[in-house]
């Protein structure tokens, strides 16, 4: 529903009629674009991603394939992403995204010597995360340049917690079934996690962008920081008399870990409105804990590399087409996802 929403909002607004400044649009390639905005130009940028999430990395960086535990999974992303151009030095940015994966675990039996007696039991595992995530706001800078070879920029931002951090109740449920003369349980374990952080995120980053006549050459990092600690709780269950479940709240407190992500790209230009992209990107998380009882428990330091080649193809002044594919290709206590990504970015001057 949400890619439909964003699909008909950006496609109408590529026919409206063009203003004096979209000859700027038409004529700027990619390459030449500065990091931020122009003075007065609002983007609006509608996003997708599919992730094949097949392959987990463990603490030793070996990948283990997640198809043979059954644990494979598929994760839908949807974002929206808006920027504006203060004066040609200055961008403000918001967005937020949705997104859905269910994790299902192979069906586990119990069997007994005598099911007449004793019944089998089998169960089942799914583990849900849907919903929205943080609301996050950034403020972007540029370095006011004379030449256009180069740009060097400084981005400070937050994440508010907006989105709900704490799990759904459990929806666990068992059925009771005797079958010629045997007897078996069947139990689902159903469990819900919402996708927001709990707690405000603080950013600061930096990029620079360096242009040669069909080519560009760009690097970025980024850190984050939680600015405090953070609460949730966890949900335990216990089964009544083989019937109905019963569930109590597990209280524990977090912080989140700090991340740098960074990323080097190539732009190759072989046409005014289309553009080959090669990034070469990398995450790394440190310093998290959650405590357990009265201990304090450290979260297991992670990292990721992935290549993500991509173009984009200028489909008209105002609307633009991005097309961009991730490949794992080494981490740590990180999963490996494949991921597919698809973008439509409108472009317009509101003066």
């Amino acid at each position: 529903m949400v890619r439909i929403l964003i699909l008909a909002f950006l496609v109408p607004l590529a026919s409206f009629g063009q203003s004096a400044r979209d000859s700027l649009l038409a004529t700027e390639r990619s390459i030449d674009r500065p990091i931020t905005l122009h003075g007065g130009q609002l983007r609006i940028t509608g996003a997708y991603s599919l992730a094949v999430i097949s392959k987990q990395f463990d603490e030793n960086g070996d990948a283990t394939n997640l198809r043979d535990d059954g644990f494979a999974s598929v994760r839908h992303r949807f974002g929206l992403d808006i920027k504006y151009g203060v004066n040609e030095f200055v961008q403000v940015s918001t967005f937020i995204h949705q997104s859905s994966q269910t994790i299902r675990d192979q069906t586990r039996g119990i069997f007994s010597a005598n099911p007449e007696e004793d019944p089998n039991v089998y169960q089942n595992l799914s583990y849900e995360y849907k919903g929205w995530e943080d609301l996050s706001v950034n403020l972007d800078i540029r370095a006011p340049f004379r030449t256009k070879k180069i740009d060097v920029g400084l981005t400070v931002g937050i994440s508010m917690p907006t989105a709900s951090h704490s799990p759904d109740m459990p929806t666990h449920s068992i059925e009771y079934t005797a079958e010629n003369g045997s007897t078996q349980y069947n139990v689902d374990y159903n469990y819900h996690y919402n996708l927001g952080k709990g707690v405000t995120v603080a950013q600061l980053g930096g990029m620079i962008k360096y242009r040669l006549p069909k080519w560009a050459f760009s690097a970025r990092v980024d850190y984050r920081h939680g600015l405090q600690e953070g609460a949730s709780y966890e949900w335990k269950h216990q089964l009544v008399e083989y019937e109905e479940f019963e569930y109590r709240q597990e209280f524990f407190t977090y912080r989140l870990p700090d991340t740098f992500e960074y990323y080097g790209e190539i732009e190759y230009q072989p046409l005014p409105f289309f553009d080959i992209i090669l990034n070469v990107s990398g995450y790394h998380s440190q310093d998290g804990w959650k405590t357990v009882g009265r201990d304090k428990v450290a979260i297991p330091a992670a990292t990721l590399v992935t290549i993500n080649p991509g173009v984009e193809l200028i489909v008209t002044p105002r609307l633009w087409f991005r097309q961009k594919f991730q490949f794992p290709v080494s981490g740590k206590s990180y999963e490996g996802a494949y991921t597919f990504y698809t973008s439509l970015i409108y472009n317009l001057f509101l003066f």
